[in-house]
């Protein structure tokens, strides 16, 4: 009974949007509002997350941080890339889209020489990248 009455809850709210006059625009801009939101708690989070753990970083020897901070730095530019390609009207995020960024976008050190392949460069000799890569949450 729950799960009815928010399916029509739902309905009601995509049926406002689309009928009422100006309903697209007051849902891009709730949109725009919730990502905002999302992202300021997110980066509290991880503010909080560094604060509470910046000993464990700073205990970590200078390769294992400089991987840690390569990460960060590397995502950061994948991001970029990615809200920069989005933000052209003709790209909307649409699975074709998606499909098109990861296909036309090179992640520096990755590459796929066949569909069943996926080849890693590092810059410098890292011992334990097969442990690294064995680990649950890197193969999933």
């Amino acid at each position: 009974m729950k799960n009815a009455r928010n399916i029509a809850i739902l309905v009601v709210i995509a049926l406002a949007v689309v009928a009422l006059p100006g309903g697209q625009t007051a849902a891009g801009v709730a949109s725009a509002v919730l990502s905002v939101a999302i992202f300021a708690l997110l980066a509290y989070f991880v503010g909080r997350l560094y604060r509470d753990r910046r000993l464990d970083v700073y205990a970590l020897g200078d390769r294992d941080r400089g991987i840690f901070y390569a990460a960060i730095v590397g995502m950061q530019a994948f991001c970029t890339a990615e809200t920069a390609f989005f933000a052209i009207k003709s790209n909307a995020p649409t699975a074709a889209n998606i499909a098109n960024f990861q296909t036309t976008h090179n992640i520096s050190g990755i590459s796929t020489p066949s569909s069943m392949t996926i080849q890693f460069t590092l810059p410098s000799a890292i011992t334990d990248f097969l442990d690294m890569m064995a680990m649950p949450f890197d193969s999933a």
